[in-house]
């Protein structure tokens, strides 16, 4: 039979290189770790930045809630104003007595109803 020869690594060889690759692995488990902590922060701040169209979205918006609140503050303009908003969210004016009983007394019988009373 031929003869197979093992060659031997010393020790401390074997030692520096085992370190060496574990090293080598630290080295890139940490690089990749870093660029996931960085494409991370990226999408953060451009959430942060608002963008042209945002910012002229909320200056608009910002100029009407000024006039909103001008208009509210002017005893004229007030009543026209919460006369518009109150008619689109469903609200009507009672225009007499009898109405005003009728109303309070559908609001009664519906809390009752409601309350278990």
């Amino acid at each position: 039979m031929a003869e197979v020869s093992k060659e031997e690594v010393p020790v401390k060889e074997e030692k520096q290189t085992l370190k060496e690759s574990i090293g080598k692995a630290v080295e890139a488990q940490e690089a990749k770790e870093a660029e996931k902590k960085e494409e991370k922060k990226e999408p953060e701040k451009k959430a942060q930045e608002p963008s042209e169209q945002e910012k002229k979205a909320d200056e608009e918006m910002t100029l009407q809630g000024r006039q909103l609140m001008q208009a509210l503050r002017d005893p004229e303009r007030a009543q026209v104003v919460i006369k518009y908003l109150a008619e689109h969210a469903g609200y009507t004016k009672v225009e007499t007595k009898k109405e005003a009983e009728e109303v309070k007394d559908e609001v009664t019988e519906t809390l009752k109803e409601a309350l278990g009373e």
